[in-house]
């Protein structure tokens, strides 16, 4: 092999091995995951997908793979029409762990008295069927959750 023909395939390994490099810090440990546990109960290993609307629903989020620093979750509760129904958010610092776990709940308000009456309805329609929690860490969205309210 003549020095041109070196020199090229030197450039050729060097451009591929610099293209790998950003897709190789999301193979490590230290890729930003989230993950979404919905129960009735934080002291409880149950998880759940259908709740009544008169339950408080809690959101057990996990966030990994964080550096150490100061970071923002946010939380959207979005509703079965596609409105954000209720934001939570959550700065918090990171030392030495890693990880990072919160909470967040939700509970319908029920019609009052005379609108239940008139309604026949104990909430209201737009409250009741398929929801979703979006987790968003820093900016970035980590998880979508899906659940059903009845």
């Amino acid at each position: 092999m003549n020095r041109l023909q070196v020199r090229k395939n030197f450039l050729i390994l060097c451009v591929v091995a610099l293209s790998l490099f950003p897709f190789s810090q999301s193979w490590g440990a230290g890729t930003l995951k989230g993950n979404i546990r919905l129960t009735l109960d934080l002291t409880s290993a149950e998880s759940k997908d259908t709740f009544s609307g008169f339950e408080k629903i809690f959101a057990l989020a996990t966030v990994s793979g964080l550096s150490p620093g100061s970071h923002e979750a946010v939380i959207n509760w979005i509703d079965p029409v596609g409105n954000v129904n209720q934001n939570t958010v959550v700065p918090f610092t990171v030392q030495a762990q890693t990880s990072y776990t919160f909470y967040a709940w939700i509970q319908l308000l029920e019609n009052g008295p005379l609108k239940s009456t008139l309604s026949g309805k104990e909430f209201d329609d737009e409250y009741i069927g398929k929801w979703e929690l979006h987790l968003f860490v820093d900016g970035t969205l980590l998880e979508k959750k899906q659940f059903t309210i009845y």
